[in-house]
């Protein structure tokens, strides 16, 4: 990884001096004045030591949250460091414990590099056979009937490899379920890279070892990493994806201060929140459908300058629309009420949103969190018609919203397509509306869900509500563009008219 952390270090003495400081690291010390570098949001990583309150201010445009560290003598108690430290969401770094700076030294370069990805394996269709009998429910799971066995027998590998470059330390997570008295294990051997007779290391991981996401260390040398699955005992064994990101090593999921949420059966959602300038409201936005992991529309939210927070939904193919278990559902809303906490804001100084997939999640949560507004583009609040459609109106166009009508319904029948269309309407026709604005851009010909919006209109027909919308031309996937237009028109509008405040470009 030929990139370059640059460290930021203002007042007190110089830890470069004193500490190792790794390859790869940059390191900027200044006495008391701020360098036009960290004004031009060149700098990775900020430590603050004794300096005036004055420099705090000046610093808050330049910074990303969770990038900034104070020490002892930091003005915290004054109110532009106080405003410096949540608006950063910043961390105490206690120079007295040698050791634990040295340790957070060495790690910088492999907790704030730049890049971010993360991809998913599916077994099907193409995993290589043991010999065992499997049958699989869609993409979702692979079901194996496990004989009494009491030692570990090969289950399945993965026919893909995944390349690991020096520098970048990996975490993995994999989605399964265990049923009766068995017990899997996970293999990961890595490989030089160029040769497949030169294996550098194996991880045997128990299932203590993956209660968290598991980090693999690059250990300075790049390769590639071969998975498989082992099993013993006897029960019933669900495997789903095994998920594969750059780690932060600590340090966040994709970005700083990025978040993994896991439900017991160890679906995930994944968050990001920015603190902003900690004014209302509190803008959230869940990502559409996408197959590469990660955070979608972080820099169209980050020029509005309000506090936001970013949703993504790395289930299945590309997500699941935000629906899940009940322990599922409720750590979305949990992670709203948390930042609406930390900004001491009230529900009515929120705004939801979301395109397409994202727009599920936008009105479904926004029904239980009575927000000030909900803004969405190209609805599709009937999921299970979505799926319907797949044979109906576009064979092939979307295949991924049958395995989410299984998901949630466990079945895949018509009448299964109309319970999770009735699931979400439900939760929309229980809640309170009366003080939250809806705005949706809808495509007039959309083949995804060619009801959603008029639906939308009929179960809030009588309800006191503000809903209104713009028709576009075209099916789901056309004129992304105007709707994009349109759906950050009203978030200016909406900052502006109601917030009293500018957007910022």
């Amino acid at each position: 990884m030929a990139e370059t952390i640059h460290v930021l270090q203002i007042g007190g003495s110089s830890l470069a001096l004193a500490y190792q400081i790794p390859q790869g690291v940059s390191w900027h010390y200044e006495a008391a004045r701020i360098p036009e570098a960290a004004q031009r949001s060149e700098i990775d990583v900020c430590i603050l030591g004794e300096v005036s309150p004055g420099v705090c201010s000046d610093l808050l445009p330049g910074l990303a949250p969770y990038t900034v560290f104070y020490t002892k003598g930091f003005p915290g108690d004054s109110p532009e460091g106080e405003k410096l430290i949540r608006s950063k969401a910043a961390a105490f770094l206690d120079l007295g414990d040698v050791s634990a700076v040295q340790e957070f030294i060495r790690l910088l370069p492999k907790r704030f590099y730049r890049e971010r990805y993360g991809q998913k394996m599916l077994l099907f269709p193409d995993p290589v056979r043991t010999g065992m009998s499997v049958n699989f429910e869609g993409h979702l799971w692979e079901n194996t009937r496990l004989p009494q066995s009491d030692v570990f027998r090969p289950l399945v590998s993965y026919r893909e490899s995944v390349p690991m470059e020096a520098g970048i330390p990996l975490e993995i997570w994999l989605e399964y379920a265990v049923e009766g008295p068995a017990a899997i294990e996970l293999t990961v051997r890595k490989f030089r890279a160029g040769a497949t007779d030169q294996l550098l290391r194996t991880w045997h991981l128990a299932e203590e070892e993956m209660t968290a996401p598991f980090f693999l260390d690059d250990e300075g040398e790049s390769g590639y990493l071969c998975f498989s699955i082992r099993a013993r005992g006897e029960g019933t064994l669900r495997i789903g994806p095994l998920h594969y990101r750059y780690a932060k090593c600590g340090a966040g999921e994709f970005l700083p201060g990025g978040e993994q949420h896991a439900a017991d059966n160890r679906q995930e959602i994944l968050s990001f929140f920015h603190p902003g300038d900690l004014k209302p409201p509190l803008c959230v936005y869940f990502s559409g459908y996408r197959q590469q992991e990660g955070f979608e529309g972080y820099q169209m939210m980050h020029r509005m300058g309000a506090p936001f927070l970013l949703f993504s939904d790395p289930r299945i193919e590309g997500g699941a629309f935000y629906l899940g278990t009940e322990q599922y559902e409720s750590m979305i809303v949990d992670v709203i009420q948390e930042k609406l906490g930390y900004l001491e804001f009230s529900h009515d100084q929120l705004i939801l949103s979301g395109i397409s997939m994202g727009s599920v999640g936008a009105l479904y949560y926004g029904a239980i969190t009575r927000p000030h507004a909900v803004i969405v583009g190209k609805p599709i609040p009937n999921v299970g018609s979505v799926a319907l459609n797949e044979q109906y109106l576009r064979p092939g166009g979307f295949p991924t919203s049958l395995d989410v009508l299984r998901m949630c319904t466990g079945g895949s029948l018509e009448e299964d397509a109309a319970a999770l269309n009735q699931r979400i309407w439900d939760r929309i026709d229980q809640a309170d509306w009366t003080r939250t604005e809806i705005a949706a851009s809808y495509m007039q010909q959309d083949d995804y869900d060619p009801n959603g919006f008029e639906d939308l209109l009929e179960h809030l027909r009588g309800r006191k509500v503000r809903l209104y919308g713009k028709g576009m031309e075209g099916r789901h996937n056309d004129n992304t563009e105007a709707v994009t237009e349109w759906f950050q028109y009203q978030y200016r509008r909406m900052l502006r008219e109601d917030f009293d405040r500018g957007y910022l470009r």
